[in-house]
């Protein structure tokens, strides 16, 4: 009986160190259904770590957060600011509240950004940032501004404001203009840095996105490697993230987000030198599907109705930057150009044929003052 109990001591010994081992490799599972094993020692481990909610709650870490600038030439992460204040601020130029109030922010506060007090970091909503280039250029607005085109953090709506201290704490998701240089820029912070995570100071690594995909197979990572391969923004790469999308679609059919980025990545792709015909009709389906799927979430409305013809008695949502041209050249300035310009002769042909049977789509309760969404308020 003895010898009995010692073999199946072994066996179980075997059995919790198997166990124990196999865990080691593959890792917990979040309970959002995400894969958390590590890649393999030879790829960079670059993940960006999602906020649940955002904004995130006040007196937290703000969330890692690295995107591309307009240009697509650098990219920059907020902890770059670390040991300064930081106001983000997440708007579009679609948008007629951000229009009205982002430029009154980043003009009464820069006496603080001149004086080495505070950083003002924009964050564009759009899905072509030189349109973002050319507002800050009509309204003078200066610093980093960074282009987050398939809605990273899940926002539902723009503006948002963000105030995030030294220690990359946050400090208030709801400031006031009136008040926000004593409750907090000249507001001194106790407490120690919060930790920065191993490589998470890039935007989302691709390769590393790609093996998480390839393993689980899961809508979740399927949509954010989508995600991390259109804010790479090579235009080889937007027919594997149309891929992946597509994929997440299969697997989960109502899945707001991977409609979202489907379209965002067909419209890339229409705008790119591998445009194919049905792409800018793709786009505009899979908005539509996911507005019908989310339908409180502005920005999703308001991509749609940016990209789709007119209503008749509505300015487009670009309006403005007719306004903007003209203003900058009677400063004698050249006006920053727009690789896709709403306004063009072509342009606007191509897309009365492609929302030909696309006008109940755009009914989302468009305002007709300035061509405002109702993503705009």
């Amino acid at each position: 009986m003895k010898a009995v109990i010692r073999t199946l001591g072994a066996v179980l010994a075997l059995l919790t160190a198997a166990t124990s081992t196999l865990v080691a490799q593959t890792g917990p599972r979040d309970p959002r259904g995400h894969d958390d094993r590590r890649p393999p020692s030879d790829l960079p481990e670059r993940v960006m770590l999602r906020a649940p909610r955002y904004p995130p709650p006040v007196g937290k870490p703000h969330p890692p957060l690295a995107l591309w600038d307009l240009k697509h030439e650098q990219p920059v992460s907020i902890t770059t600011y670390r040991g300064k204040k930081v106001l983000l601020i997440h708007f579009a130029t679609w948008s007629r509240v951000c229009r009205e109030e982002v430029p009154r922010w980043y003009a009464a506060l820069q006496k603080h950004v001149d004086d080495g007090k505070l950083v003002i970091v924009g964050i564009v909503q759009e899905q072509h940032p030189d349109r973002a280039a050319l507002f800050a250029q009509w309204k003078k607005i200066s610093g980093p501004l960074l282009q987050d085109p398939v809605d990273y953090l899940l926002l539902k709506s723009v503006p948002v404001f963000v105030c995030i201290d030294e220690n990359g704490y946050v400090r208030s998701v709801k400031p006031e203009l009136e008040t926000i240089e004593k409750k907090f820029i000249n507001r001194k912070y106790p407490g120690k840095p919060a930790r920065i995570l191993e490589n998470t100071e890039e935007p989302p690594n691709t390769v590393v996105t790609r093996r998480y995909a390839h393993d689980s197979r899961m809508a979740d990572d399927l949509i954010e490697h989508g995600e991390a391969l259109l804010i790479a923004g090579a235009p080889p790469q937007i027919k594997e993230a149309i891929e992946s999308y597509s994929e997440a679609i299969k697997k989960d059919k109502k899945n707001a987000r991977a409609f979202f980025g489907l379209g965002v990545a067909h419209q890339m792709r229409h705008d790119g030198p591998d445009a194919e015909s049905t792409d800018r009709k793709a786009a505009l389906d899979a908005w539509a599907r996911a507005v019908e799927l989310a339908p409180r979430n502005e920005i999703y409305r308001a991509r749609l109705v940016e990209n789709s013809p007119p209503e008749k008695g509505h300015s487009p949502p670009y309006a403005w930057i007719k306004t903007a041209r003209k203003q900058i050249a009677e400063r004698g300035d050249t006006p920053e150009p727009l690789a896709v310009d709403p306004f063009a002769e072509g342009r606007k042909k191509e897309e009365a044929r492609a929302g030909d049977d696309k006008t109940e789509h755009a009914d989302t309760g468009t305002q007709k003052e300035n061509g405002d969404t109702a993503g705009s308020r």
